[in-house]
C-alpha cells in the first residue's frame, strides 16, 4: 500500500511539473485584414439607407440596389453578414 501511494504521488507530481510546457495547439492568430476606412464608412451609410428604405418606404428595388452597391464596391466589408 505504501509503495502504491509513493508511485501515485510521483506520477501526479510528474504530470504537474511537465504539464506547463506542453500545449496541444498553438495560440490562434487573428487574421489581419486591411480595411479602407472610407469604404467602410460608405458601406455603412449604404447599409443604413437600405434599412431605412426597407422599414419605412418598402422600396425593395432601392434596397437591392444599395446592397448590390455594397457587395460590388467593398467585398471585404466588416458587416457583410448583415447585407
Amino acid at each position: 500500500m505504501n509503495k502504491f501511494i509513493i508511485t501515485f504521488t510521483f506520477a501526479v507530481l510528474s504530470f504537474a511539473a511537465f504539464d506547463s510546457n506542453v500545449h496541444a495547439q498553438a495560440k490562434t492568430v487573428e487574421p489581419q485584414i486591411q480595411r479602407d476606412p472610407v469604404l467602410e464608412a460608405d458601406s455603412k451609410k449604404n447599409l443604413e439607407a437600405a434599412r431605412l428604405y426597407f422599414i419605412t418606404k418598402k422600396a425593395y428595388k432601392a434596397v437591392l440596389m444599395r446592397c448590390d452597391e455594397i457587395i460590388a464596391a467593398n467585398p471585404d466589408y466588416s458587416r457583410m453578414d448583415e447585407v
